[in-house]
């Protein structure tokens, strides 16, 4: 039987990627004291946006065992942490049990066409157990695509809305996203100075993000303030490198 070292993909002071199946490591994740699962599930789509892009390695399920997938997989979160937040995707909402809450992620210039036509101009966002503040609406324009990386994922979540998504958890509680993907998530804990644990069954997923990451090391890093950062952590950054590199 495997243990929990045995998936690690790579590890940073803040975070750790695991590559495998999530619901073998997430069981081994107990008593590790995660306290907000953050995460975007796959919508179960053949491909996503305007440029029909397609997932590594990806099985459409039947509605049946779609449903069921969901629910398993909220179910062993919910194990971990009863504070879950996701994009569920518009037409998955009704596979999910009732949300505490649900908030909306409204996308002003969105070109992506959804499957009853028109543009897919908002998506749901729903929330599990205790939030440290209300949800409400998050503008971003999907921008998202036109990052390099987002050549590599057919669905790069914004970083700005993410970060949002974030600061519903206290900066020193960890933070376990279990559908990493790009790695948005890792990415923008490793920036803000949170606490991590990212998981993908796809090694080239697992590869972005260690792509996205691992720069993090080699430069100066600062908060990002844009879409919920904190001014007040940004300043102790500022003050931290000034005493460090010139006092």
């Amino acid at each position: 039987m495997k243990k929990l070292k045995d998936y690690e993909y790579y590890r940073t002071k803040y975070g750790v990627i695991y590559c495998g199946d999530m619901f073998k490591i997430i069981p081994l994740l107990r008593g590790a004291g995660i306290d907000l699962v953050l995460t975007d599930p796959p919508y179960n789509v053949r491909d996503i946006g305007e440029h029909h892009r397609k997932y590594v390695n990806h099985k459409v399920m039947k509605p049946g065992e779609y449903r069921s997938f969901c629910r398993e997989w909220l179910r062993a979160a919910r194990e971990l942490t009863p504070n879950v937040i996701f994009t569920p995707g518009n037409k998955n909402i009704w596979n999910y049990p009732k949300t505490l809450m649900t908030g909306c992620w409204y996308k002003p210039g969105a070109r992506s066409f959804n499957t009853t036509g028109g543009f897919s101009e908002w998506e749901p966002i729903f929330y599990y157990g205790r939030l440290k503040r209300q949800p409400t609406t998050y503008r971003y324009t999907p921008n998202n695509f036109c990052h390099p990386y987002a050549q590599k994922h057919p669905c790069p979540k914004h970083e700005g809305f993410w970060v949002d998504l974030m600061n519903n958890n206290d900066d020193k509680k960890l933070i376990l996203d279990p559908m990493a993907g790009s790695g948005t998530t890792g990415y923008q804990a490793e920036r803000t100075d949170r606490r991590y644990i990212l998981i993908d069954n796809q090694e080239k997923y697992c590869e972005l993000m260690v792509e996205r990451i691992k720069p993090l090391f080699k430069q100066k890093r600062f908060v990002f303030v844009g879409g919920g950062g904190s001014v007040k952590m940004l300043f102790r950054k500022i003050w931290n490198l000034f005493k460090k590199e010139v006092l």
